[in-house]
């Protein structure tokens, strides 16, 4: 285990204080200090003593009956003391432990998307490896990318119950797992790209087995904590086995493109913005919230040979859940077409927007 203990050199009134090696947090400690951070595994998939954090989940399921179901089920926890900003911009301290929930699932054959969320402050079990987090709505636990998730929405629309299992090695994004995101700040962040998963899933009364595939982002740092950014994320797999993540913050004053391709090798490698292009071509304008969103686009990414359709599943896979995280997004199951070095490939993939042209 890595025991991250550091002492603490605090600046008060321009006088140095020295207050001991158990004063402070030590993730934030070592965030701070460390010239270059890094993930360190297995001890960073259990939650940490600052700053907001999540323990992501999105994925394609696919019934006996060849239903096919997109899900997401995401918590985020948001340690005592932590500011975070507010749509007027002004950082507000959030004296508790709090943890939040959000479950979607996407029905495929029925066109439709249902989704709940929660907000607990509910005292969370101690474990000894991994994480074990529940709220009302969403139970996740795991360790060593032996997962397990159980939802249930409020209205008993839909439930899923999933064991998960490492698909591959953890993909560390950035430098080895920290990424540095320039005018928006810097976090750190891993992922399960290919979890394999099996279980059930529940719609009102009817019971269903399912397996598919998973993505799991981990991802926490001092300054992912401003959920008023606008951005895009896409979560590409392909079936040839090769895997993209990309992000983009549209934010004028901190614009920024970034990735991580893993290719069907194994080998990962860092996308910078000359290495790909992201073109949106059909949009959708949500009659609920009035935010118009980009709802298919062409990706082309130079280093991998690699252009790709990416086409939503359906329209409406928004999620309005200003009551829990302060913000509206877009999260959404969508189907991959196009060719790598010439040979047609396919896929599918789940793609992310948060805060797009609300009116």
């Amino acid at each position: 285990m890595v025991i991250r203990s550091f002492p603490a050199i605090v600046l008060l009134s321009s006088t140095l204080i020295w207050i001991g090696p158990a004063c402070v947090c030590s993730d934030a400690w070592y965030e701070w200090s460390a010239e270059s951070p890094t993930v360190f595994l297995p001890d960073d998939e259990a939650a940490h003593c600052y700053a907001v954090e999540w323990w992501y989940y999105t994925g394609l399921l696919i019934a006996h009956d060849e239903r096919a179901y997109g899900f997401e089920a995401v918590i985020f926890h948001t340690a005592p003391g932590v500011f975070v900003a507010t749509p007027a911009g002004l950082p507000i301290a959030l004296p508790i432990d709090m943890h939040v929930a959000h479950f979607a699932i996407t029905d495929v054959a029925d066109q439709t998307f249902a989704y709940d969320q929660t907000r607990t402050i509910r005292s969370q079990p101690t474990v000894s490896e991994g994480f074990h987090l529940i709220t009302p709505v969403l139970t996740l636990h795991g360790s060593e990318g032996h997962d397990h998730i159980s939802g249930r929405m409020s209205d008993g629309s839909y439930g899923l119950d999933l064991a998960l299992a490492a698909g591959d090695a953890p993909l560390l994004h950035g430098e080895a797992g920290y990424v540095r995101y320039g005018a928006v700040g810097d976090s750190f962040y891993y992922s399960r790209p290919r979890m394999t998963a099996s279980g059930f899933i529940r719609h009102g009364n009817d019971l269903a087995a399912v397996s598919g595939e998973v993505w799991f982002d981990r991802q926490w740092g001092d300054d992912v904590r401003n959920p008023f950014l606008k951005w895009i994320w896409f979560s590409i797999r392909l079936d040839d086995g090769t895997i993209v993540m990309l992000y983009r913050f549209l934010d004028s004053d901190a614009f920024v493109d970034h990735g991580t391709l893993r290719k069907a090798d194994g080998r990962d490698s860092t996308l910078e913005p000359e290495d790909f292009t992201i073109t949106n071509i059909a949009f959708w304008t949500s009659p609920i919230s009035g935010a118009t969103y980009p709802v298919r686009w062409e990706i082309e990414i130079a280093p991998a040979n690699l252009a790709v359709d990416v086409n939503r599943a359906l329209d409406a896979q928004e999620l309005d859940t200003r009551s829990t995280t302060l913000n509206v997004y877009w999260e959404g199951l969508c189907w991959v077409t196009g060719t790598r070095e010439g040979v047609p490939v396919s896929g599918h993939a789940y793609v992310e927007m948060a805060n797009l042209n609300l009116p």
